[in-house]
């Protein structure tokens, strides 16, 4: 089929969910209206009716925050009839989901999301059972081609991001964990982003050193797992990834040292998070990914303790085939003083690695995977059911000895 064609084709049974970058065709897509800056949070209140008191309100939010004096203002909004509150503890089962939706009244018009990816996803995975009548394998298998249910207004999504790393609160995806499979489900669709994203750094005023490198470092995979595909990358995506990697990068150098960062920098680091977020709902992640899904599966790592587990060795494994990537990254970090330092792409790795070190999180992850007898079939297993990445996207042909022996090299580093 020749371009003309294909375009011709998707416009006449178009649907941007199911438009994909290919080598000839590219598309890039948000619908998300976003807001940035220091005391940003203060607009939520000027995009909520200003009356009418019949409004409904859905306010989900991570523990952490649920005492939080912003919260407590949504809660008194004078103008809701209604507000309902689901607290967020912990990565988000199909359980806890059903609980809440059956737990809500039938008419929410503001779902109101305060906290990192869980609980966006947790809010995600709300209006998505609004619009579709489901909340499970959207975007995929039987529900690839679903269509929303004829309601007559949906709820407006607003996402106010507490953490910096995830870019759940720009992303068509979101991620629920299934009790009976031991997975978690991928689930996308443009039409459970939000309606607007407010980035504030009040949210990172009290984040720990830990929280930041964590979510610095998951915006990086983001960024450059997005940045080296093959066919489904765009010019468009590589400026996002280049941009989001430098000022990333350029930044630390202050969390080896410092113990809080300046208003500036956590504006930045929530800036890159947001790119990586719009990067990764444009193009697609990588193995680094698929294989840090699958181990979170099966242990109490977080998701960007298992990325750092496999981004070494998966880097490695393709890093010839990437020098016209990394020789157009390396002359963007020197530009910047504080990359000035950075060679190659093996100099990436080290930073990050020193970084982990220094702070104890490398003998903590490592710590942690030791308490668990992990399951090497079943990641590999799941990294080989990506078809798309095996047999397209990945930098390097991929069959199953090979993913085999990156999963096993990664793995014996933290057993």
């Amino acid at each position: 089929m020749d371009l003309l064609t294909n375009i011709s084709h998707t416009a006449s049974m178009f649907d941007i969910n199911n438009i994909y970058n290919t080598r000839e065709l590219k598309r890039f897509y948000l619908p998300t209206k976003i807001l940035i800056g220091q005391n940003a949070r203060n607009i939520l209140f000027e995009i909520l009716p200003q009356q009418s008191k019949g409004v409904s309100l859905l306010i989900v939010v991570d523990h952490y925050f649920k005492q939080d004096n912003f919260i407590k203002n949504i809660l008194d909004y004078k103008f809701a009839s209604l507000v309902c509150k689901v607290v967020v503890e912990r990565e988000p089962d199909y359980s806890f989901i059903n609980k809440q939706i059956k737990s809500l009244p039938k008419k929410v018009d503001y779902i109101i999301a305060v906290g990192g990816g869980s609980t966006i996803d947790t809010a995600k995975a709300i209006l998505a059972h609004k619009k579709y009548g489901t909340s499970r394998q959207i975007g995929y298998g039987s529900n690839r081609f679903i269509k929303e249910l004829p309601v007559k207004q949906a709820p407006v999504f607003i996402a106010l991001p507490t953490t910096a790393g995830s870019g759940s609160e720009v992303s068509r995806y979101y991620l629920i964990f299934d009790e009976k499979s031991k997975k978690k489900i991928v689930n996308r669709s443009w039409s459970v982003c939000p309606s607007f994203t407010i980035l504030d750094p009040y949210f990172l005023n009290k984040a720990s050193v830990k929280l930041l490198i964590y979510g610095s470092f998951d915006a990086f995979v983001h960024l450059w797992e997005t940045y080296i595909c093959r066919y489904e990358r765009s010019a468009i995506n590589d400026m996002f990834a280049l941009e989001g990697i430098t000022i990333i990068l350029s930044i630390i150098p202050s969390l080896f040292v410092k113990t809080k960062l300046s208003v500036d920098q956590l504006l930045k680091l929530q800036y890159c998070a947001m790119l990586g977020g719009i990067a990764l709902s444009n193009t697609r992640t990588g193995i680094i990914h698929d294989a840090g899904e699958a181990l979170s599966a099966q242990t109490s790592l977080s998701h960007p303790e298992t990325l750092f587990i496999f981004f070494e060795n998966a880097i490695r494994q393709y890093y010839g085939k990437i020098r016209g990537k990394e020789s157009l990254l390396i002359s963007r970090l020197n530009s910047i003083s504080k990359c000035a330092d950075i060679a190659t792409v093996k100099d990436i790795i080290l930073l990050w690695k020193k970084l982990f070190k220094q702070h104890g999180l490398e003998e903590q992850i490592r710590n942690k995977t030791k308490m668990n007898k992990i399951n090497i079939r079943d990641i590999v297993d799941q990294i080989m059911s990506d078809k798309v990445l095996i047999n397209k996207e990945s930098p390097v042909k991929l069959n199953r000895d090979k993913v085999v022996n990156l999963v096993k090299r990664s793995l014996q580093d933290y057993t």
